[in-house]
C-alpha cells in the first residue's frame, strides 16, 4: 500500500502566522498567496496569542519534568483538582468508563460526552471539604491535603499529587487573575455579612462578575449595587454594550441561603461569559485568558492590507467588515491552529485537548441553537407548526403541537437537513 505524504506543514499564514500544509491551499490560490480561510478567514480574525505559561508548568507538557508522564496520563484529573468550575453533562450512557477508569484499564485514549455540557461553581463558603473555586481562598498546603483526600484521586499516588500540587497551584496563584478576584469576593462578601450580624439584619448578598469583567456588590431584595474596585490585571476589554445585567453574569455566593435554597447550592456559568473556558481549563490557560465573548469583532490586519492589491473602496468595505461580530466557531478555529511563536500546550494536554474540543462544539452548537429558538419567526417556522403538518409528520406527542422549535434545513445534523441531503442523493441517482 502507497502511504499518503502530506509534506512539512510549514506553510505561514500571513494573516495571523498559523502553520498549514501546502494542501489545504484553496483552488485558485496561488502559492505567493499564503492567506488562509481556515484559521483567521484570511486575516479578519486576528485573536492576541496565548501567553507562554510559568517554565515549571511549562516543563510538565514538554516532557522534560520526571513527572511529565504521570501529569499527562491523569491530565483531566489534575485539571479539575485545580480547575475553578466544575465540569459535568445531563446525561451519562449505560456502561460508560468513570473519569479516570480509562487510564487504570488501558485502551483508546478517547473523552465521550453525551447530553448537555455546563460548568458550574460553588458558594465561596460551602461547609464541606473546599473543592473547586473554594480552593484558592485557603492556604496552599491545606489545599494540597484536601485534594489528596478527594475520594476520586484514591488510585494516585499522595506524595506525587503533592509534588505536582506545589508547581501548579503556585503557577496558577502567581499568574492567573481569577485567583485574585475569587479572594476579593469572598473578602467582601465576609465582611458584608459581619456587617449584617452587627446589625442584627439578615439579607441575601452576592457578587456579580459581569461579562465586563467588573465586579458588583448586590445586597437585599431590593438589589442594592456597589461597584467594587476593579481587580489588578483584569481589563476591562468588552464594550459597555454588554455591561447590563444579564443572565451571562457570574454570580458569586459566600455561604448556602435562601437565595441559593431555590436555585441550587452550585451555580451554572453560562457559556457566553468570557471566563467560562479559562475558569475551568486552568491548565490550559494558566494566565487566565479571556475566552470567546459577545465583544469581539472581525477587523482587517495590517498583513491583509499589505497582501492585497485593493482600491479605496475596497478598504473602506473592509473597515465595515471590522464591524461584525467575531463568531463562535472563527474563535475556536483561531485556537485550534498551531504556530511557531505561540507554546504548545494546548496540543500536547491529550485527554484534556480532547475535552476541550468537545466542550468547544457544544458552546457554538448551543448559541447556534439558542439564535434558531429566538428567532422561530424569521425563518418562518410557523409553516411547520400546522396540525396537519404535525400529524402527517408523524409527531408523536400532539400536545407538542404549535409550541416546538422548528431547526431548520440550513441546521447540520436536523431532520429537515437530514431529509435535504436525502432528496439529493435520490435526485442524483
Amino acid at each position: 500500500m502507497q502511504p499518503h505524504y502530506l509534506g512539512r506543514m510549514d506553510i505561514v499564514c500571513d494573516g495571523c502566522g498559523a502553520l498549514h500544509w501546502d494542501a489545504e491551499r484553496t483552488a485558485g490560490q496561488t502559492r505567493s498567496n499564503n492567506l488562509f480561510y481556515s484559521c483567521c478567514k484570511k486575516g479578519k480574525a486576528i485573536l492576541p496569542l496565548l501567553q507562554d505559561p510559568p517554565e515549571s508548568l511549562n516543563s510538565l507538557f514538554n516532557g522534560s519534568h520526571p513527572r511529565s508522564s504521570h501529569l499527562l496520563k491523569h491530565i483531566r484529573q489534575y485539571n479539575n483538582l485545580f480547575a475553578f468550575t466544575s465540569f459535568g453533562t445531563t446525561a451519562t450512557p449505560a456502561g460508560a468508563q468513570r473519569e479516570g477508569e480509562e487510564e487504570r484499564r488501558g485502551g483508546i485514549t478517547t473523552v465521550g460526552a453525551h447530553g448537555e455540557l455546563y460548568h458550574m461553581q460553588a458558594p465561596l463558603n460551602f461547609g464541606n471539604a473546599p473543592k473547586y473555586n473554594q480552593l484558592y481562598i485557603y492556604d496552599p498546603e491545606y489545599t494540597a491535603a484536601c485534594r489528596s483526600a478527594n475520594p476520586r484521586n484514591q488510585h494516585l499516588d499522595d506524595s506525587t499529587i503533592e509534588a505536582l500540587s506545589e508547581i501548579i497551584d503556585d503557577a496558577i496563584r502567581c499568574g492567573n487573575p481569577f485567583v485574585r478576584i475569587y479572594k476579593h469576593a469572598h473578602e467582601i462578601l465576609g465582611a458584608e455579612e459581619e456587617r449584617q450580624a452587627q446589625d442584627h439584619v439578615s439579607e441575601d448578598a452576592y457578587i456579580r462578575l459581569n461579562p465586563q469583567m467588573r465586579l458588583e456588590l448586590i445586597v437585599g431584595e431590593d438589589r442594592r449595587t456597589q461597584n467594587l474596585p476593579t481587580v489588578n490585571e483584569i481589563a476591562a476589554v468588552i464594550p459597555n454594550e454588554y455591561a447590563d445585567s444579564s443572565f451571562r453574569d457570574i454570580l458569586v455566593i459566600y455561604r448556602n441561603s435562601s437565595f441559593t435554597s431555590s436555585r441550587g447550592h452550585f451555580r451554572r456559568i453560562n457559556e457566553t461569559h468570557a471566563a467560562y473556558m479559562p475558569l475551568h481549563y486552568v491548565l490550559l490557560f494558566p494566565r487566565g485568558e479571556y475566552g470567546w465573548h459577545w465583544g469581539l469583532r472581525l477587523q482587517l490586519s495590517a498583513s491583509t492590507v499589505d497582501a492585497m492589491d485593493v482600491d479605496n473602496e475596497e478598504v473602506q468595505e473592509g473597515q465595515q467588515q471590522a464591524a461584525k461580530r467575531l463568531p463562535q466557531r472563527v474563535f475556536y478555529r483561531f485556537r485550534l491552529h498551531v504556530r511557531a511563536d505561540e507554546l504548545k500546550i494546548l496540543f500536547l494536554s491529550r485527554r484534556l485537548f480532547q475535552q476541550y474540543v468537545i466542550d468547544a462544539w457544544a458552546v457554538c452548537e448551543q448559541t447556534k441553537l439558542d439564535w434558531i429558538k429566538s428567532n422561530q419567526a424569521n425563518l418562518r417556522a410557523d409553516v411547520y407548526k400546522g396540525l396537519a403538518d404535525a400529524t402527517s409528520a408523524a409527531d408523536a406527542d400532539l400536545e407538542m403541537v404549535g409550541r416546538s422549535f422548528v431547526l431548520p434545513s440550513s441546521f447540520t445534523g436536523g431532520p429537515r437537513f437530514m431529509m435535504q441531503l436525502y432528496q439529493n442523493a435520490m435526485a442524483i441517482s
